[in-house]
């Protein structure tokens, strides 16, 4: 999942509109020969429904598992929109080639 020396972009959308109700999520790597490859996939929730980020009251946790204690990864961005659903590949991956340095 993570590749050793390799830039890999995971993107992860929710759509809690009850007519759409889905989770789309998108894996994109550079390879070490410059070639690409892009996983996009969505579902619907197996039963009931997806929750909402609820403001400044939601926490994001990354890594840690009991299992995989480090990652071995460096996380250079994170981004969390709260009006936006990227539901296409194409979108992801404006997303991911989005300029970290950018100020919004």
């Amino acid at each position: 999942m993570f590749p050793l020396n390799e830039w890999v972009f995971f993107g992860n959308a929710l759509d809690t509109n009850t007519d759409v109700m889905k989770q789309y999520a998108c894996r994109y790597r550079l390879k070490p020969d410059s070639t690409a490859e892009t996983i996009f996939k969505s579902r619907s929730p197996s039963s009931g429904v997806f929750y909402t980020l609820e403001g400044p009251y939601a926490a994001v946790n990354w890594g840690g598992s009991k299992f995989f204690p480090t990652a071995n990864v460096i996380l250079q961005n994170l981004r969390v929109y709260i009006d936006y659903t990227p539901n296409t590949v194409d979108q992801m991956l404006n997303l991911a080639y989005s300029d970290s340095l950018s100020s919004m």
